[in-house]
């Protein structure tokens, strides 16, 4: 008798884990590409906040391992830069340090196949003088512009800090000439 009841014991275990096994894999299953895309979704936020008309991104340059790139000479500036995978362009981070940092300030913007900036967002800014709060149509003034960076000054009373934010966003402009010329 108490072999029939380990044998009955052993096929419900069995029995009770084979149905739970087989609920958790068909779980993964429906909501596993669910999940990946809202992964990617997360991931590719900050792209598509100044490229909202992109389809998707390939990284193309990773700072944390430039080796892996064919992008050569990049500026310490330039983070990571992206490519549109349908052909509308590039985005690109950038970092800029000042003397008034705490940390390096963080832009991402987006340029279009023709080279014009068509959205840029400060990311990160620590600076004691905020040059947003002097010229508050000063990033958005970058809009439009072309690698020449026309009509682009500075921000009286934020040098330092607009300076260094123009010097980040030429940094990411030789990075897209650099990879013209890989390609």
């Amino acid at each position: 008798m108490k072999i029939s009841y380990f044998i009955k014991t052993f096929a419900l275990l069995l029995a009770v884990v084979l149905v739970f096994g087989a609920a958790m894999f068909g779980l993964n299953f429906h909501t596993g590409p669910i999940i990946e895309a809202n992964n990617k979704g997360a991931e590719f936020a900050p792209l598509l906040a100044v490229m909202p008309d992109a389809e998707n991104f390939e990284m193309i340059y990773d700072a944390a391992n430039p080796g892996a790139s064919s992008m050569k000479d990049v500026s310490d500036a330039v983070l990571a830069v992206y490519k549109e995978t349908s052909g509308k362009g590039f985005v690109v981070r950038a970092k800029a340090s000042t003397q008034y940092s705490k940390e390096p300030m963080e832009i991402t913007f987006g340029i279009t196949a023709d080279g014009k900036i068509c959205g840029i967002q400060l990311d990160v800014y620590t600076d004691s003088i905020d040059f947003r709060s002097k010229d508050a149509n000063y990033i958005d003034s970058y809009l439009e512009k072309d690698s020449a960076l026309a009509d682009i000054g500075t921000v009286s009373g934020a040098t330092y800090s607009s300076t260094a934010f123009k010097n980040a966003v030429a940094d990411a402009f030789a990075a897209l000439t650099a990879v013209k010329e890989a390609n």
